[in-house]
């Protein structure tokens, strides 16, 4: 858990540099800036000893599944950090009562955009780690899928934002609906991230 909070810390860092180049969004690394600290100090409370793999788990899909699984989670962080911001931005246009920070936040045009680019990047990156974990489970295991709790909860985020562009592309889902799917979304996350290795225990979990 400790090397897992470091790097997923850094994928959400690294996220954030490559958002900041197309889109002006400077402000909203006072938000992610400090969360991801708290992040990395929750992290020194876990052992930092690494322990070998077991060699049933020793293969090349390790860094491949998990890279890609890693970088999906974080795309769909900044994601869920966007959609707090546009639906904060979005009542207090509505209540008219716009403060000099909220003025200089990204509009909620840019932020329904910054969304999407998230939807666009960070599913496939999703996609493509829970493929490529199932290859790994059917190597290491024998089985591409035991329904363990997490390979369950990873199944239920990819059909969250897997409706969420659907519902985009189809029927034109904007704005606020995107918003709040993102961050339902995210919590389905949070639950595959976190929850299986504090609560719900399994194959995949780490503590």
């Amino acid at each position: 858990i400790y090397e897992s909070l470091s790097f997923f810390s850094l994928c959400i860092a690294g996220f954030f540099l490559f958002l900041k180049r197309k889109y002006k969004i400077e402000l909203m690394g006072c938000f992610i800036i400090p969360v991801l600290s708290l992040i990395m100090l929750w992290s020194t409370t876990f052992p930092n000893v690494i322990k070998p793999i077991p060699p049933v788990l020793n293969s090349y899909w390790l860094p491949v599944h998990t890279t890609f699984s890693f970088i999906g989670n974080a795309i769909f962080f900044v994601s869920f950090f966007i959609s707090v911001v546009y639906i904060v931005v979005e009542r207090k246009i509505k209540k008219k009562r716009l403060s000099s920070i909220t003025t200089r936040l990204p509009s909620l045009e840019t932020l329904d955009s910054i969304n999407y680019k998230c939807m666009s990047y960070g599913f496939p990156f999703l996609t493509i780690g829970i493929i490529t974990g199932s290859v790994w489970a059917s190597v290491a295991w024998g089985s591409y899928w035991s329904w363990d709790p997490k390979e369950t909860w990873s199944l239920i985020t990819w059909i969250v934002y897997a409706i969420l562009i659907h519902n985009r592309l189809a029927i034109g889902w904007r704005g606020r609906k995107t918003a709040y799917m993102m961050i339902i979304g995210f919590f389905s996350i949070l639950i595959t991230f976190l929850g299986v290795n504090f609560i719900m225990g399994g194959l995949h979990s780490y503590l």
